[in-house]
């Protein structure tokens, strides 16, 4: 069986044109069909660069007080909201860098929003560098804020890129506004 002819894509950063080296063209060609056809056509991820994931790690863990009961569970809380700059760092990050982002409804309403970060090889999901809810916006649980929320999170949830990177992952692609509605 022979492997499908190898195009390279133009996405335009460095990432991609190391990823598809020679060594990698031959790494590629073990992999399954499905698999490798999916990196034909998307090409490889844009992988955040440490300094960014580390800004995102730290950023969660700051905007979140976890506390364990007395059973041994954890559990997590809004510790604050998020600064206007804050928000237009993950905003630009998620977008400049096609990060997946899934898009949760909760309790009454209530929306949370996970970043991934591109895992390195194909086929293995993405990891999770920040999750952020409702709380974090300040907005009240009024519909019109609600809808501002869902605005601000569904513009990085449910772009077209965001879909394909979805489906490139396999993870469940976002659905209309009234499946996160209360």
């Amino acid at each position: 069986m022979s492997a499908a002819p190898f195009t390279e894509p133009d996405r335009g950063n460095e990432l991609t044109a190391v990823a598809f080296g020679p060594g990698c063209r031959k790494m590629l060609s073990k992999l399954p069909l499905a698999l490798r056809s999916l990196v034909y056509r998307h090409g490889m991820p844009n992988r955040l660069s440490e300094k960014d994931v580390g800004f995102l790690e730290a950023l969660n863990q700051e905007i979140w007080d976890r506390s364990t009961d007395r059973f041994g569970s954890v559990h997590s809380f809004p510790n604050r909201e998020l600064s206007k700059a804050e928000k237009e760092q993950i905003l630009e990050l998620a977008s400049s860098h096609g990060l997946p982002c899934v898009l949760h409804s909760g309790v009454y309403g209530q929306l949370s929003m996970s970043v991934y970060d591109h895992s390195g090889l194909p086929g293995v999901p993405p990891e999770p560098v920040l999750h952020v809810s409702s709380k974090h916006f300040g907005l009240k649980q009024t519909f019109k804020e609600w809808r501002q929320e869902f605005e601000f999170m569904s513009a990085l949830t449910h772009s077209d890129e965001n879909r394909r990177t979805l489906a490139f992952y396999g993870l469940p692609k976002p659905g209309p506004m009234s499946d996160y509605e209360y």
